[in-house]
Formats: structure tokens, sequence, C-alpha cells
């Protein structure tokens, strides 16, 4: 992505391409699945839990400089294109939890709950199913995490595509308000010409003939 020479909207819509790309999604979920587990919904903020959160922001920022080069544009720019997206609520969870301790907190929490369970679930399946059940059992969880990833995917896609419909609303606004403006020069400009003194004199002119 090179968006160096696009305007503020053009670059808002490269930033959420950036943040619904594997680019950003697959290093910030795989953290999310490795660390986890240690989140097991103790209401008390331990410190591991900020040391990790550390971590993951580090990761964040990391992540973000070695690819914002590919945006063409300085930090403090991609800052802002940022900052006006999350107050628009386009950025996804991963990205707010960068900075938001609790956000974070809860995405753990959850993620670990979920892999528990789909633990227990093999765990007891693995005792009371024969291979070819397993095998089975296997080609289904593939083709349910498939469903998962493909609705991931599809509600990334819809975010993104409202964001495009909101850009392309306000480009034709600003189009519109140019145009009303070109419209109410052009009237005031003819209206000028009519009240000058050589159209005064032209008139007269014309009279007295």
């Amino acid at each position: 992505l090179v968006c160096a020479a696009m305007d503020k909207q053009a670059l808002k819509e490269c930033a959420l391409q950036f943040f619904a790309s594997p680019t950003w999604l697959t290093p910030m979920r795989s953290f999310v699945d490795e660390r986890c587990l240690v989140f097991d919904g103790d209401e008390e903020h331990k410190f591991a839990f900020h040391s990790i959160h550390k971590e993951f922001a580090e990761l964040a920022e990391s992540v973000m400089e070695e690819h914002i080069q590919d945006f063409g544009i300085q930090q403090e720019s991609f800052a802002s294109i940022v900052l006006e997206l999350q107050q628009q609520e386009l950025l996804p969870e991963t990205f707010l939890a960068v900075d938001d301790f609790m956000v974070f907190k809860r995405m753990m929490v959850e993620r670990n709950k979920a892999l528990e369970h789909q633990g227990q679930t093999a765990m007891a399946f693995k005792r009371l199913v024969s291979l070819e059940d397993v095998l089975v059992l296997s080609r289904r969880a593939h083709e349910e995490h498939d469903q998962q990833q493909q609705h991931l995917q599809h509600e990334e896609e819809m975010q993104l595509e409202l964001a495009l419909q909101m850009s392309k609303s306000e480009q034709e606004q600003a189009a519109a308000a140019r145009c009303a403006e070109e419209a109410a020069l052009a009237a005031a400009l003819a209206l000028s010409l009519q009240d000058s003194p050589a159209a005064i004199d032209n008139s007269s002119s014309g009279g007295g003939g």
C-alpha cells in the first residue's frame, strides 16, 4: 500500500484495510492464543496481566511501525487517522485492546474460556469415540473453524464496506457543496456586471440614440 499521495478519506480506507488484513490480525491473534491461558477470570488485576498487556502493546506498535512505511506517511498523520477511525468505532477489538487494559483483559479471558471449552470437549470425545469417529469430528471441526473464519472475514468486509460508503458519501457532499458555491459565485458575478458603470452607460447610450 502506498498512500502518500492520497487524500484524507483515502488514507482512512487504507488504514482500515491494514487493520483487517492478516498483516495485523495474524500476529495479534497468535499472541492472544499463546498468552491467554493465565487469564482465569480472576477479578484482581494480577501483575502478570499488566505485564502481558505491555507485551501485547509493544507487539502492536512493532507491527504498525514495520508496516507504516508502506503508507508513505508520517507516524503523526497515521496516528491522527487512526484516532478518527477509533472515534467512529470502526477499528477491531485487537487494536482497542492496545490502550485499554480492561478491553484487553476481557478479550483474553473470553479466549481462554473458549480454548478451555474446546480442550475439555476434545478430551471427552477422545475417551468415548472410535478412531473413525475422531476423523469425522476432526473434519467437522475444520469445517466449523472455516465457517468461523468466513464469518469473521464477512464482518470485517462489512465494516470496510460501511467505511467506504461513508467516505463516498462525504466526498459526494463535498462535491455538491463546491457546485453550489460555484453557482452562487456565477450568479453574483452576473449581477455585478449588470450593475457596473459600463453596463449603465451602454444602456443610457442605447436609449439616447
